[in-house]
């Protein structure tokens, strides 16, 4: 069958039914391609755009959010400038690093401090509690112009490491 004889075939089906059914035909016709607009078209583009404006207040959020975080860590980077370390020999660093461990009661885990360079120095610990290394580190950090340049640790036991770190003067 061609495309001409099936519409040939609908006329005269349509023209067969009574006036009232072809009323009713349309009609339905009408609603079901309302409907199709609607659940097809529609709404998916309504849902859409809900979405879309959920999303923008989330994000809207976030980045008032990260605005906020961005100025504070440009305070603390302004203050971090101002507040500079004063530049020490390894020799001190070492020294001022010993009483550190020694406050933080790692002096029995640590086995060996050395100058490893003319700018750094080598800490070997073992059976070290990792809680108390890792406040160590931290502190040192956070008081001494230095970075960390290496860094091991191998789990001995739980919370319990053999750690060697190498600390440079920055």
């Amino acid at each position: 069958m061609n495309y001409k004889e099936t519409l040939e075939k609908a006329k005269t089906w349509w023209s067969q039914l009574a006036r009232r059914e072809q009323q009713a035909l349309a009609i339905g016709g009408v609603a079901v391609a309302f409907f199709i607009l609607y659940a097809g078209i529609w709404m998916p583009i309504q849902s859409h755009l809900e979405n879309m404006r959920v999303s923008i207040v989330k994000d809207q959020k976030t980045l008032v959010w990260m605005e906020t975080a961005d100025k504070e860590i440009s305070s603390m980077e302004g203050q971090g400038k101002q507040q500079q370390k004063k530049t020490i020999t390894p020799v001190e660093l070492l020294s001022v690093v010993q009483s550190t461990i020694e406050e933080a009661g790692l002096t029995p885990s640590l086995k060996q401090a050395k100058q490893s360079s003319s700018d750094a120095i080598a800490l070997h610990f073992q059976k070290a509690d990792f809680d108390r290394l890792i406040a160590l580190l931290i502190i040192t950090l956070k008081e001494q112009n230095v970075n960390v340049t290496q860094f091991s640790a191998a789990a001995d036991a739980p919370g319990v490491v053999d750690a060697d770190l190498t600390l440079k003067i920055a």
